[in-house]
């Protein structure tokens, strides 16, 4: 947390005038604000409680207050200087030479509108000397003052890049460790959230509730340390004996299934946290268990870590599925660049090879060759029991994406090929084959291949045939065209007996 804008107003009209002067604009460039100011308006006071006078004050701009003088506006002594002091602790960017010497521990100690404290304020602001010299204000108790975010100076200090020493000091006061502000945050939550291991130990040394969770999400310091992948702060964490790593949020995420997300997340960590994991293949609320989770953020250390899970449990299941019927299977077969090693691992371990997810209908090949994975494809196709002719949402079988595929290696494609029982099956959506998608994809492997056994003169929905298609493809490679017109020859030649149902060679010869 920097230097704060302006909290809130319930005047806009102050709100631009302090606007104004945080910009340090020239008050020629503010007649537009100037204007609207009324007799009535001169001594209004903003949602925090100050006036424009005590803004132009705090800015040091005799200008400003010179023009609100005029107008009539006026200030209230003790008061006044208070206030201007405040705004200078939270909103004055540049060195302020003020002191606190002519300001009694009594005015430091009173509150804006917003019940916020010098304390607070220059913690908002960043003022480390500042904070330093309230805090050693004798008699001062701000420390625990909860201002209208339900904020103390603890939060503040917890979120910011305020200095050790002075947060130890805050610490070392308080008496609200655990307590809540506005956001639902704990001062742990805010240190975790920053990622600060020092103002960790301190708190919990304070005895700060570890698993307390956030009034949001439900998140522990954990859980936010770990979002926020923070090796330091989740080293710091795991030190703690209270920690429960198996802490549930609104979305049922576990600590585990946070570091599984984790793409680049540290083995060592990864692995304290697995060991503390009372259940493996818990749920989120999406279903998704962490293997899910790693495979789904393609991380490969979570990923090898729980397959070869050994400590609390057998280790997870591979064919649960999540909420959309999404196995740990289909999740790697989109890892377009999965080590095989991992691939092979999961692949063993599964019953069903051919499971079909809820959403798409699709199975693990069909996301292989959706996301171009050469891994996944080559390792699923040396499987005695894949199926070829199970259609997805669209109607696609494998050979309709890997058509679609403009690079994909021959032998893959070939394999595909000889595997696949109907080779003039249509998708759903515009009626084409394989030989379609793969004109219209430009795949000279498919085009090459397909053109050797398929009917070139079937129509998609449009009555176009692969002929139509290749007509429109400008440039085509002189070796295709040959190769569809020795196709169409070979038609021709075949007498009408031997010729398959529903072939027409009436049309021409590809030009």
């Amino acid at each position: 947390m920097d230097a704060d804008p302006i909290r809130q107003t319930d005047d806009d009209d102050i709100f631009d005038f302090a606007t104004a002067l945080m910009q340090n604009r020239t008050i020629e460039e503010c007649y537009d604000v100037l204007d609207r100011i009324t007799s009535e308006s001169i001594n209004a006071r903003d949602s925090q409680g100050y006036t424009r006078l005590e803004w132009a004050t705090a800015f040091c701009r005799r200008d400003f207050r010179n023009y609100l003088i005029t107008k009539g506006a006026t200030s209230t002594g003790n008061r006044f200087h208070r206030n201007a002091l405040f705004i200078a602790l939270q909103y004055v960017d540049r060195n302020w030479n003020e002191t606190l010497d002519t300001f009694s521990p009594e005015t430091i100690s009173g509150a804006n509108a917003m019940n916020d404290t010098a304390l607070h304020l220059a913690l908002y602001g960043a003022k480390w000397d500042m904070v330093n010299t309230i805090l050693d204000l004798s008699g001062n108790d701000d420390v625990n003052t909860v201002n209208s975010s339900s904020e103390t100076a603890l939060h503040l200090a917890a979120k910011s890049k305020c200095r050790t020493r002075i947060f130890d000091k805050i610490v070392r006061r308080t008496t609200r460790i655990n307590t809540f502000d506005a956001y639902g945050y704990t001062a742990l939550h805010w240190a975790a959230s920053e990622g600060s291991a020092k103002k960790i130990r301190s708190l919990l040394d304070k005895g700060a509730d570890v698993n307390a969770q956030d009034k949001g999400d439900g998140n522990t310091a954990l859980h936010l340390a770990l979002i926020k992948k923070s090796k330091t702060a989740v080293e710091e964490l795991l030190k703690c004996d209270n920690l429960d790593v198996n802490v549930k949020g609104k979305r049922r995420w576990t600590a585990l299934h946070q570091a599984a997300a984790w793409s680049s997340v540290p083995a060592d960590l990864f692995k304290k946290i697995l060991q503390k994991s009372s259940d493996v293949n818990a749920k989120t609320i999406l279903g998704r268990t962490a293997l899910h989770l790693a495979l789904r953020t393609r991380s490969a250390t979570a990923t090898e870590e729980l397959l070869s899970c050994g400590y609390n449990q057998n280790g997870p299941v591979v064919d649960v599925g999540d909420s959309h019927g999404k196995t740990a299977l289909h999740y790697a077969a989109e890892w377009q660049d999965i080590p095989v090693d991992l691939f092979r691992k999961i692949l063993q371990k599964s019953a069903n090879v051919n499971a079909i997810e809820k959403v798409e209908e699709a199975t693990a090949l069909h996301f292989a060759l959706d996301k171009r994975s050469i891994t996944a494809t080559k390792l699923l196709l040396e499987r005695a029991d894949v199926k070829l002719d199970i259609k997805n949402k669209k109607h696609y079988v494998p050979l309709h994406l890997a058509a679609q595929w403009p690079d994909i290696p021959p032998a893959l494609f070939n394999a595909i090929l000889h595997k696949t029982i109907d080779l003039n099956a249509k998708e759903k959506t515009r009626g084409l084959t394989a030989l379609h998608l793969a004109i219209d994809a430009q795949s000279q492997t498919a085009i090459t291949q397909l053109l050797k056994h398929m009917d070139v003169n079937i129509e998609d929905n449009q009555k176009r045939t692969a002929i139509h298609l290749m007509d429109s493809w400008p440039d085509v490679p002189p070796d295709l065209r040959l190769l569809l017109n020795t196709r169409l020859r070979k038609l021709n030649d075949t007498p009408d007996h031997e010729r398959p149902i529903g072939q027409d060679v009436s049309v021409g010869g590809f030009k």
